[in-house]
């Protein structure tokens, strides 16, 4: 039988679970540092709260266990900006097996026929000129 002692501070949502630790701990002490920059845009900061890092944490583990997540608020809470954060590591995650898969099938590929085989990278910031210019 295991001993569970829950903390003497604030109410059950104020605590997460350390599950390194073994333990229940206050969101405040996993509150990452925040420093102004005055080149972001104030529609793209994201000052970290115990709201945002609670909904964040939230997130990664629901979908962690390929759960689906709702999230409902009031305005400028954090909830688009957690599904961009969300949308843009899936998309590296996705281009990087794409590279690794297209690579992998031209080098198996040049295995059986005489080409040329090289990597492109295209940027949508460049126009198609200036990618062959190089």
């Amino acid at each position: 039988m295991y001993h569970v002692q829950l903390p003497n501070t604030g109410d059950m949502w104020s605590n997460y679970m350390d599950f390194e630790l073994r333990r229940m701990d206050l969101w405040e002490k996993v509150i990452p540092g925040f420093k102004y920059s005055k080149e972001t845009p104030f529609f793209e900061m994201v000052v970290p709260t115990v709201d945002t890092v609670r909904f964040g944490y939230l997130l990664e583990k629901l979908l962690a266990v390929k759960q689906s997540v709702l999230y409902t608020g009031n305005t400028g809470v954090g909830k688009v900006r957690f599904l961009i954060l969300i949308l843009i590591i899936i998309v590296m995650i996705i281009t990087i097996i794409m590279i690794i898969v297209t690579r992998w099938g031209l080098d198996r590929l040049a295995n059986f026929v005489n080409f040329l085989n090289f990597t492109l990278f295209f940027s949508c910031s460049l126009g198609n000129l200036k990618s062959f210019k190089h």
